[in-house]
């Protein structure tokens, strides 16, 4: 894998962050195309790099061609990248979506030219200043077989870890991923508007929300994360329930939906564990 050379089109929040670690990581890059030119001057001072290219219809003669794009955008650049470029023999083609199909690159495809997807197992916000790397990430890869075994070895060159997924799992795949990164967010946000609703101060709600959230997600670590979830639902308090219930129905009905809707869900996993203790969770008519 090393000694390969790589294209990037697309240096938003994704594709920048791969031309950063494909130098790390001592890739070549030969090429980087950005139709919107974002954050030229960081990126060339970073990598070293003369000029960005915005010209899309000319790819430099390359190993890997990676398409860090937004889902929406992909079949514009599938199209212009068909009528426009000529690869050379043996190119391997790859979008960053975790969501969206190989096959949409099949225009790109040819006897003598591989597919494929990889997708950073990441949360790449927009504005933030974390300096993201791949160093221990995890990606989720898909395409043939030897667009798996290039994808791979570019991660294990990272210094990161990956798992195969294939296309019939891609959309659980990428459900579970928003459950874990921005669904968890949603719901820190929703902890601080009530912290803040009752006059707490919002920069130590911010740390101890924090502080909370961190050791929730530590207690994964046990053997069965069913082991993990604690509180009122595990402990039956049906008291403290109902005055959560009441007390959102009263001055957050925008959160009582939510607080609901994961209550339930939580007594469905703890009905799951119950069949093998033969304890049962009934607490009828409050949620």
């Amino acid at each position: 894998m090393f000694g390969k050379a790589f294209c990037i089109i697309g240096l938003g929040r994704v594709g920048s962050v791969f031309a950063r670690e494909l130098k790390r990581a001592g890739f070549i890059i030969r090429g980087m195309i950005d139709l919107e030119n974002r954050k030229t001057e960081n990126i060339l001072a970073t990598l070293g790099i003369d000029s960005i290219s915005t010209d899309i219809t000319v790819i430099p003669e390359c190993d890997i061609i990676v398409i860090a794009v937004g889902d929406n955008e992909l079949p514009g650049f599938v199209r212009n990248l068909r009528d426009a470029s000529r690869f050379k023999e043996n190119t391997l083609v790859v979008h960053t979506s975790g969501n969206t199909g190989v096959d949409i690159l099949k225009p790109l495809e040819r006897d003598t030219i591989s597919i494929g997807a990889i997708h950073p197992i990441m949360a790449f916000p927009g504005d933030s200043t974390i300096e993201k790397s791949f160093k221990n990430a995890w990606f989720g890869i898909r395409g043939d077989s030897r667009a798996i075994r290039l994808l791979s070895e570019l991660v294990n060159g990272f210094g990161g870890y990956w798992i195969r997924v294939p296309e019939s799992c891609r959309f659980p795949y990428h459900i579970a991923m928003v459950l874990c990164s921005n669904f968890v967010i949603a719901l820190e946000l929703s902890a601080l508007e009530l912290m803040k609703s009752c006059g707490l101060p919002e920069s130590d709600s911010v740390r101890l929300l924090r502080n909370m959230t961190r050791d929730a997600l530590m207690n994964l670590d046990t053997d069965d994360p069913l082991d993990a979830l604690t509180g009122p639902l595990v402990r039956k308090d049906s008291i403290t329930i109902r005055s959560h219930i009441e007390f959102l129905e009263s001055n957050h009905p925008e959160l009582l939906d939510l607080y609901r809707i994961m209550s339930r869900r939580i007594i469905d996993i703890l009905r799951r564990k119950s069949t093998h203790s033969g304890d049962t969770w009934d607490l009828g008519d409050i949620l």
